[in-house]
């Protein structure tokens, strides 16, 4: 099932207040490629077949602004079964300050 790009994701630990940002804005960060190898390597352990890529098709990106947290959601079919990586990060108030200059970051949209 593809992704709720309309809504997002729950994430039960942060809950609704979210926004949708666009992951072509995000896939060019340290913190999303980081976050891009830890889903290779948890789909790799789930026993996907090298090489693994991922796409902006495959990843959705939620900002929740005021917990000043980001997820980076990856999606892959691994032996026929849809699995999902969730990577959580909390940003620190230096991080926000240049994802805001950088105009990734702004008030929440709540969805």
């Amino acid at each position: 099932m593809p992704f709720n790009r309309m809504h997002g994701e729950l994430i039960e630990a942060l809950g609704p207040g979210h926004r949708i940002a666009p992951t072509k804005n995000w896939s060019d960060t340290k913190l999303f490629a980081a976050s891009v190898l830890r889903a290779h390597d948890a789909f790799r352990t789930a026993g996907a077949m090298l090489p693994i890529s991922i796409t902006e098709d495959d990843a959705l990106v939620q900002t929740y602004t005021r917990s000043r947290h980001v997820a980076f959601i990856f999606r892959r079919v691994i032996a026929g079964k849809e699995m999902f990586h969730v990577d959580v990060l909390q940003l620190t108030p230096g991080q926000v300050s240049e994802l805001v200059m950088a105009k990734r970051w702004d008030d929440p949209k709540i969805n």
